[in-house]
């Protein structure tokens, strides 16, 4: 349905694009400007969303001037997917580009929105965030966009355009990873005394235990959130200096969650909702979808942006984007906003969210895994450590504890009366429609748009080659590849199903076949010779796999550590990467595997696999 509106759209377009592309220069040139200000990790958390922790004054009196938007959803929790799919108006689950810092392969002409802007007259620049999951992204972003950091940047000789800045004072490493001393001097010392915030005034969220080290945290995030607020008002007041604001409309959004935990990198709404403020000056006030002031309910996603920026220019929006133009005199409204959870950094996991603005859904495909599962950049920050050791004591209770083990493989949570997410609700004969209505959208929107990420990495590389990795999606068996999915943690009654599936001609479905199999019993003769049979299979993500599920039953299984051992030994780096991941996880750190680990850390040298290695070290160590 989606990719007919958009269509229809594009037709309806065609003739208004013929005439902008003979219309005077003078006529061009009273196209709106469009201003993007995006802020790093960050939840609704202003002051005009009703934080009670949130000092925004810019933002807040923006939103007051234009509209806020309630459901807005980047489409991944973590910067590079979600600004993969902003950037081409794509799923990027559609492009294999769902895995956090990835190298999907593209067409060469697939080059996102603002390009097309760009060929329409736009001056169009980027600053200074470049974080795509493509091979090449500088590439990207030089064919994108113009050179320098705004509109002030020399050749815009009078042009309308696009400029997106980016600002980073929110991530999470100034929330919670840079040592003290570092955001004591960048973000402490930049704001005045009486814009501090005190940890005992801190509104704890439902999902965390209220400790200090969760109130030091929160006041910190505060700290930068505010900080943030006012470099966008310094952008806003240089854009007023120029003479720009009556003709620039203005956006606002952050790329994903906040950094803390059960934000950015989870399936939650939590990491995928983000705040969205659109600013019409007064001779465009008539595209906003609300009076000025209100609140819009409507479903937006970052594959929305965009088009919306294209048909408000006058641009045709080519067909392959997936987004809808959300604003202007043929906006559409959104109905369901979609999120994927892939690997995130050298964390492996696949989950997929659906939400209606108010309902969350949520399918975990690897339930073995906990969504809180540990993870080597968060690990210096202090909320992450009080979180591991309540952990370890047995000590963290309801959503905070919940966090920390394997996840049930449905969730729905009621964002109205529980916005914490703290309560999942399926199961509640309230609202079987609801999940049935989002259960089925997930299952119709991977296949629309043939989410590839449902196939490892590492597979995906090998079997496209040099070829874009999309192109693969009229080559794999998509259709048996969800059906196996969809039966990891289903129960005992698919057990024969899925052992049925480990003779699949395909390596990527008798892989979810081993993944369905690991979430049964562990102690059932009939399933450990199955995954035994699978030690040998000829794929090496298969037998790695299977080599894991038989070690979470069964440490001392020989033959398993051995095809683990070779795993982490291959000269494929992803490869070895999945295989030291699944040792970390199952803590094997004996002398035999750190060796392995750390070899293959100094042979590979990619990032995923010195974070698994540094994890081995503190395992070691004690300290995790």
């Amino acid at each position: 349905m989606r990719t007919l509106l958009v269509l229809m759209l594009s037709y309806v377009m065609c003739a208004l694009v013929a005439s902008v592309a003979v219309a005077e220069e003078s006529v061009a040139d009273d196209r709106p400007n469009f201003l993007l200000i995006t802020s790093e990790d960050m939840s609704p958390n202003l002051g005009i969303y009703g934080d009670p922790n949130a000092t925004t004054p810019n933002l807040d009196r923006l939103a007051r001037h234009g509209n806020r938007y309630s459901a807005a959803f980047a489409n991944g929790p973590i910067c590079s997917p979600a600004r993969t799919a902003l950037l081409f108006s794509k799923y990027q689950t559609s492009l294999g580009a769902g895995n956090h810092r990835s190298v999907a392969l593209i067409d060469d002409d697939l080059v996102g929105f603002a390009a097309e802007l760009r060929k329409a007259g736009y001056f169009c620049t980027n600053h200074p965030k470049v974080d795509y999951n493509v091979r090449e992204p500088w590439g990207v972003e030089r064919a994108t966009y113009d050179r320098g950091r705004d509109w002030r940047a020399a050749g815009r000789d009078g042009r309308p355009f696009l400029s997106i800045i980016n600002l980073a004072i929110s991530h999470q490493s100034a929330t919670s990873v840079w040592p003290h001393e570092q955001y004591r001097r960048e973000v402490r010392a930049k704001l005045p005394p009486e814009l501090l915030h005190d940890p005992d005034d801190m509104v704890v969220p439902g999902h965390y235990p209220d400790t200090a080290a969760e109130r030091t945290e929160l006041a910190r995030y505060s700290n930068c959130v505010t900080l943030m607020d006012r470099q966008a008002g310094e952008i806003l007041d240089r854009l007023e200096v120029d003479g720009l604001a009556d003709d620039t409309i203005v956006m606002y959004f952050s790329d994903h969650g906040n950094g803390m935990p059960r934000g950015k990198s989870t399936p939650f709404a939590s990491g995928l909702r983000v705040p969205l403020i659109v600013y019409c000056p007064p001779k465009y006030e008539h595209l906003l979808r609300a009076p000025v002031g209100g609140v819009v309910d409507d479903v937006v996603e970052f594959i929305d942006i965009g088009p919306t920026l294209l048909h408000l220019a006058g641009v045709q929006v080519p067909g392959h984007m997936h987004g809808l133009p959300f604003l202007g005199d043929s906006s559409l409204q959104q109905e369901l906003g979609f999120g994927a959870l892939d690997r995130r950094g050298e964390s492996f996991n696949l989950a997929r969210t659906v939400s209606d603005g108010r309902y969350v859904y949520i399918r975990a495909y690897m339930p073995h895994i906990p969504i809180g599962q540990p993870k080597g950049y968060g690990f210096p920050s202090a909320i992450y450590q009080e979180l591991h050791r309540l952990h370890r004591r047995s000590e963290l209770t309801g959503a905070a504890g919940d966090f920390m083990k394997q996840p049930p493989i449905e969730m729905l949570f009621d964002l109205h009366s529980d916005p914490d997410e703290t309560v999942n609700l399926i199961g509640s004969s309230l609202l079987t429609e609801v999940v049935a209505r989002l259960r089925a959208a997930h299952q119709t929107q991977i296949r629309e748009f043939a989410d590839l990420n449902f196939v490892p990495e590492e597979i995906l590389a090998a079997r496209a080659g040099e070829r874009p990795w999309h192109d693969l999606a009229d080559e794999l068996p998509l259709e048996d590849i969800y059906s196996a999915a969809d039966l990891v943690g289903r129960g005992e009654g698919v057990v024969d199903e899925q052992i049925a599936l480990l003779d699949h001609d395909d390596a990527v479905v008798r892989w979810w076949a081993v993944i369905g199999l690991r979430s049964q019993s562990g102690s059932d003769p009939v399933v450990v010779r199955a995954l035994a049979a699978r030690l040998t299979d000829s794929s090496a993500t298969v037998r790695i796999e299977a080599a894991a599920a038989l070690l979470a039953a069964d440490r001392d299984h020989s033959e398993a550590l051995t095809v683990l051992l070779t795993g982490i030994a291959s000269e494929d780096p992803r490869v070895s990467h999945r295989a030291a991941r699944e040792a970390q996880l199952l803590r094997l750190n004996d002398d035999t595997f750190a060796a392995a680990i750390a070899s293959a850390a100094q042979r590979h040298r990619t990032e995923w696999i010195r974070e698994v290695n540094n994890a081995i070290i503190r395992q070691r160590a004690t300290l995790e």
